[in-house]
């Protein structure tokens, strides 16, 4: 699993990421349009950040904790990596065909 680590602007938490979700994690997001708002960011959450601050455990509450500016900057890393992972990396067939 290849992840990466952010830093929060405000508490400079380190953050671990997994840059990608698994097929069966994307399965899993297929009905995510018919829960709340809240029950959808919690759900990336779960499938997003692998620790903070070194820590595995209590992932959700630390984030429940975080300062708010803290906590806009990491949804909009999660975002990203939601985004990304419904697009195949790399060239397109059409470039790959064109060169």
């Amino acid at each position: 699993m290849k992840t990466k680590i952010i830093e929060t602007p405000i508490e400079k938490h380190k953050i671990e990421l997994k840059t990608f979700f698994t097929g069966g994690e994307k399965l899993d997001l297929e009905d995510i349009n018919n829960i709340s708002r809240k029950e959808q960011a919690i759900k990336l959450i779960e499938l997003t950040i692998i620790s903070i601050d070194d820590k595995k455990e209590n992932i959700l509450k630390a984030v429940r904790d975080m300062h708010g500016k803290d906590f806009d900057f990491l949804q909009i890393e999660i975002g990203k990596i939601a985004n990304n992972s419904s697009l195949i990396e790399g060239s397109s067939l059409e470039e790959k065909k064109n060169k």
